[in-house]
């Protein structure tokens, strides 16, 4: 038997695991958009870095084939920068979602001060601001569907809203300082 013989299957061995990590990240990817106006951008974004880490992965293949005389040193390499661009990716959507999110809760808060400046307290629900003080409530983009943002009436004429960035990670909206910060 020569080696080709034998390095035929541990290469597709090796190219069926890359394939499988790609498919895995990709329904990973799918399953955390969570955009409430379609996945176009974010879909745009995912794709640029899928086919970064294709090329990226085959630029690696050749570098193994030429170079390395440790086939596994090379695919290791790969593995790790391969995984290195997905985390880079996965970061930049959520930080892309969050931002967004924030940008959409603006007319909210707008909304609760003309409400509380003509009431002189902040609405019990963000119910009572539909349809006087805006037209539908905005929603974050950060769930399956779109979520509501949460809202909590502290005393008086302040408040806070808030709404889920990761599974134990919350953006909150303070009244009283006028800044989001984002509780991990």
């Amino acid at each position: 038997m020569n080696n080709e013989t034998k390095s035929t299957p541990s290469r597709w061995r090796r190219w069926l695991f890359c394939v499988a990590i790609i498919v895995a990240w990709l329904g990973l990817v799918l399953l955390d958009m969570r955009c409430p106006f379609g996945i176009i951008v974010p879909m745009m974004a995912m794709m640029a870095v899928l086919m970064l880490s294709g090329l990226v992965l085959a630029v690696s293949w050749l570098i193994r084939m030429t170079t390395f005389r440790r086939p596994r040193a090379a695919t290791w390499l790969a593995c790790f920068v391969f995984s290195a661009t997905n985390l880079a990716a996965c970061s930049a959507i959520s930080n892309w979602k969050q931002s967004r999110s924030i940008e959409n809760a603006a007319p909210l808060i707008v909304a609760i001060d003309r409400y509380t400046a003509a009431h002189g307290t902040c609405p019990s629900d963000l119910d009572d601001l539909v349809p006087a003080y805006i037209a539908e409530l905005p929603r974050a983009v950060t769930a399956w569907k779109p979520q509501p943002f949460r809202y909590i009436a502290d005393d008086g004429t302040e408040y806070s809203l808030y709404f889920p960035v990761h599974d134990f990670t919350l953006a909150m909206y303070d009244s009283a300082s006028r800044t989001w910060r984002i509780n991990d």
